[in-house]
């Protein structure tokens, strides 16, 4: 069956699938660029799902062999991150009626396997990353390409540590930047702020988004003035580190000081904007300077941790 076929029978026909499973893959190497890799994979991985599947989404989380496999605090407290997560992209892609079913390798748990899972019947589609030899030839099965950014290589020469990995031991740097809107300072922000001001010993950097850039933004009318974003961002810093210095930037394009200044050392960014934070360190090397070192959080509640989203309510 092809995919126009497949529209024409689904009863959810504007979803590319009604039936599919969706299985994610436990991240292993804290600190290290695979690890962070396999954490966007994921992230880029369940959004297309959610996108495309408009019936059961069945979700397995695969775990790493002698690492978690059978601990079950872990595998459960994967599996509530997950619902949240999937309830977020649901949200965000207005797909509040897809049946999403999250499962994991439990030891002595009797849930369903993943080899039964693959017998499912009218099961149309398995989103994954890795394909698997045991996965039944006599279904329609797909296997999107989905790389969260490009090879990892692109990492090479850069530290890259994922805050929400408790075991990461993070160092301090002197000169640390980020950069954004910051338009109604809100919890997303105020995250990455915080991140950021607890690694640095000496000025952050921030770029504040342009008239210029904000030309296309949705409800851009809204947007707040560069001085009262400025004036916002300074006030919430003095709540939680008061002698933090700042530099504040109005930025023309999306790299700003980063590409200049060779005495930034690092750049906080959320998971959705580490392909920028790449591209910021192929142009530093491309002029000579050492790539920054990057430090990733996900961006949980993307839907509401969005002053697009605040904008529109």
């Amino acid at each position: 069956q092809n995919k126009n076929e497949l529209l024409n029978q689904s009863p959810t026909s504007k979803y590319l699938y009604d039936i599919a499973i969706l299985e994610l893959t436990e991240p292993i190497g804290v600190g290290s660029s695979k690890y962070a890799q396999q954490i966007l994979e994921n992230d880029a991985l369940m959004e297309k799902a959610v996108k495309e599947v408009g019936g059961t989404l069945y979700i397995y989380i695969k775990h790493a062999a002698n690492t978690n496999e059978n601990k079950k605090g872990y595998a459960l407290e994967s599996i509530s991150s997950i619902y949240q997560q999937l309830w977020d992209c649901m949200v965000l892609h207005n797909n509040l009626s897809l049946n999403c079913v999250v499962n994991a390798n439990i030891l002595d748990s009797g849930f369903i396997s993943r080899s039964e899972l693959y017998q499912l019947n009218n099961l149309q589609a398995i989103y994954t990353i890795v394909k698997e030899d045991n996965i039944p030839q006599n279904i329609n099965v797909e296997f999107p390409e989905c790389k969260a950014f490009p090879q990892t290589s692109k990492l090479d020469g850069a530290e890259i540590y994922f805050f929400e990995a408790q075991c990461t031991n993070v160092p301090m740097y002197k000169k640390v930047a980020l950069g954004g809107t910051f338009d109604q300072i809100h919890n997303g922000h105020k995250k990455l702020l915080v991140l950021a001001a607890s690694i640095c010993s000496d000025i952050i950097t921030i770029g504040i988004t342009g008239d210029v850039m904000l030309k296309t933004k949705k409800n851009a009318h809204l947007i707040s003035s560069f001085s009262m974003r400025s004036e916002s961002l300074q006030n919430f810093i003095n709540l939680i580190k008061p002698n933090q210095k700042l530099n504040m930037v109005e930025l023309a394009d999306p790299f700003g000081p980063t590409i200049t200044d060779s005495t930034i050392e690092a750049i906080v960014v959320s998971s959705e904007t580490v392909p920028g934070a790449l591209k910021i360190n192929s142009l530093r090397l491309e002029k000579g300077m050492s790539p920054l070192a990057i430090l990733v959080t996900r961006r949980s509640n993307a839907s509401t941790l969005s002053s697009t989203f605040l904008r529109g309510r």
